[in-house]
């Protein structure tokens, strides 16, 4: 379904800036020359140039209604899409985002370019091919082990959420690979989207061990719940 190392912090970092980055960064206005419609850039400064598909403003010229639109560096590489609404110039409502640097999709409900609610999933490249077995009665299956207290150790609190004075819960479904790294995460409940990446990032940096069976290592499916509270609290 569509829903749900250091290079890995990046692109988290990158991803929670989309979604979470203040109206004040929203400023700058990306015009797609052919359809000469307007649309409200949510990071200028990665962003040269965008081609846009759907409704328009007649009088603004912002994109307004249903459509499509993708965003590209100057390189020419396309970094950001988006299918779904829009309301001058900015994503409104409900819409699919896939933000390709990072191998991000999010979908649910959006406000001024930033998604407020709804599901988020991020793929890691797969760089493992899994051993396809039969699962007989008599395998000996060892379950994946999570130092959940280094877990929490690694969180780093969003300093949005902790001037916010938030606090919750993220509950994330990860996929383990044989080699102990995760592979994917898929964002099943969150109270504050503004946790998800640091949740997300507290997981990429926590060892593992992967489940076995018949003392091989297997690939399976993670349910990790992640604890924001502030101290004193």
């Amino acid at each position: 379904s569509m829903l749900q190392n250091n290079s890995s912090v990046y692109l988290l970092s990158a991803f929670a800036a989309i979604v979470i980055s203040s109206c004040g960064s929203s400023t700058t206005i990306l015009r797609d020359a052919t359809t000469n419609c307007a649309l409200q850039n949510p990071v200028p400064e990665r962003y040269a140039r965008v081609v846009y598909q759907g409704e328009c403003d007649t009088v603004s010229h912002r994109a307004n209604g249903q459509g499509s639109a993708e965003w590209f560096r100057a390189d020419g590489a396309m970094v950001f899409k988006y299918e779904g609404a829009f309301a001058q110039g900015m994503m409104q409502g409900g819409g699919i985002g896939d933000y390709k640097e990072g191998e991000y999709i999010f979908q649910g409900e959006w406000q001024n370019n930033h998604i407020v609610k709804g599901k988020v999933e991020y793929t890691l490249p797969d760089t493992t091919k899994s051993a396809i077995t039969k699962n007989k009665s008599s395998d000996k299956n060892t379950p994946p082990v999570v130092d959940m207290n280094a877990l929490q150790r690694n969180v780093i609190y969003p300093p949005l959420a902790k001037q916010a004075g938030l606090e919750g819960n993220v509950e994330i479904q990860a996929l383990l690979g044989q080699d102990g790294k995760i592979k994917r995460v898929l964002v099943e409940k969150s109270e504050y989207i503004l946790f998800n990446a640091a949740a997300i990032n507290a997981i990429m940096m926590t060892p593992m061990k992967p489940s076995e069976r018949n003392g091989v290592p297997t690939e399976s499916w993670l349910h990790i719940p992640v604890t924001f509270r502030l101290r004193g609290s």
